[in-house]
């Protein structure tokens, strides 16, 4: 009876850690837009994002920021186009597009003596401290359907693959924290052509792109802890 009963909490301990895992998450989101050259949606085109570091819903990022002292941009570029596919109706024409190359970097500046990030202005971007960058893995994939919730014509979707992490001044700060470099999720949500007033897109961009980058694992800091304190949690 004895052994059951340390038995019992042990293997309820267990479960609420499992659990705890697998709630825990960290992301790095930001708010932006796409713009293609020569045009969207041809092979061979690149495309370049631009946004800025979101931290609404409070899902913490990998690496500690500073929303209140330092602005964090992301500027994604060189990824082409290197094969298309579409499907017609029904019930909504889709397309998909395969991207190979890029690299995604992100820069920190500083509001206080900084260049605020302009979409008028793309190199206020790119101006800052290149904090992290990553090299995107051929085969990401961009998923549009056109009239599916938009007025005909104006193709939404999002897009997926992975990138690894390869540099900036705090990459450390990722293996620190136990964070593998490679394979994180690169992905791009809410993707929209330009759709007034829902979905306005600023001049020389073609598409709204939120860019989201998740890790592949996520460590769950541990705490040192003595068996007396741990049956004293089901007291």
């Amino acid at each position: 009876m004895k052994l059951k009963k340390v038995l019992a909490p042990a293997a309820l301990l267990i479960a609420l850690l499992m659990t705890a895992q697998a709630l825990a998450g960290s992301e790095f989101l930001f708010n932006g837009y796409a713009t293609y050259t020569p045009a969207p949606d041809q092979l061979g085109a690149t495309m370049d994002v631009y946004g800025i570091l979101s931290t609404v819903g409070g899902v913490p990022t990998p690496i500690a920021v500073d929303m209140d002292n330092y602005q964090y941009t992301v500027h994604v570029e060189g990824m082409t186009i290197g094969g298309q596919s579409s499907y017609p109706p029904p019930p909504f024409p889709r397309m998909s597009s395969i991207f190979n190359g890029g690299m995604v970097h992100i820069y920190s500046d500083p509001i206080a003596g900084g260049t605020a990030a302009d979409y008028g202005d793309v190199s206020t971007f790119v101006d800052g401290e290149l904090i992290l960058f990553a090299s995107v893995d051929d085969g990401w994939t961009l998923n549009l359907m056109d009239g599916s919730i938009t007025p005909p014509g104006v193709f939404t979707g999002s897009g997926a693959g992975t990138c690894d992490f390869i540099g900036g001044t705090r990459v450390g700060d990722l293996s620190l924290a136990e964070y593998f470099l490679n394979d994180w999720n690169f992905l791009g949500l809410d993707i929209s052509d330009p759709n007034p007033p829902v979905t306005p897109v600023p001049d020389g961009f073609d598409r709204s792109f939120k860019t989201k980058l998740t890790p592949p694992n996520d460590p769950t800091a541990s705490e040192n802890s003595t068996w007396g304190k741990i049956k004293d949690l089901y007291h």
